[in-house]
């Protein structure tokens, strides 16, 4: 089995897999580090210094998540996510739309 460093399957410098999403909202190589950083943190194997799910919770990738939030009337607008609280309610609320850059 052939293994592969975990930012070549994400494609952090080129934009995402395949440099699919180069030059979207999301996907400069900055959002591609704090996002590799969170998972090599979760995926320790080192039960003592893996971390937890409440330090995730504030790791600065979940906190700065870039949205696109869409309204009734089809209005968007683009602002970063300061907290999952928030994103979550905007998911929730009958009257918006919430599509992350994470897809």
């Amino acid at each position: 089995m052939r293994s592969r460093l975990l930012r070549d399957i994400l494609g952090s410098a080129t934009g995402g897999p395949g440099g699919r999403r180069k030059g979207e909202l999301g996907h400069k190589l900055a959002d591609y580090e704090r996002f590799e950083d969170l998972l090599m943190r979760l995926l320790d194997l080192d039960p003592l210094t893996r971390m937890k799910p409440h330090e995730a919770l504030q790791h600065e990738f979940l906190r700065k998540v870039p949205t696109v939030v869409t309204g009734v009337g089809g209005e968007s607008s683009t602002s970063p996510t300061r907290s999952l609280g928030r994103m979550l309610h905007a998911r929730t609320h009958p009257s918006t739309l919430l599509h992350t850059s994470l897809e």
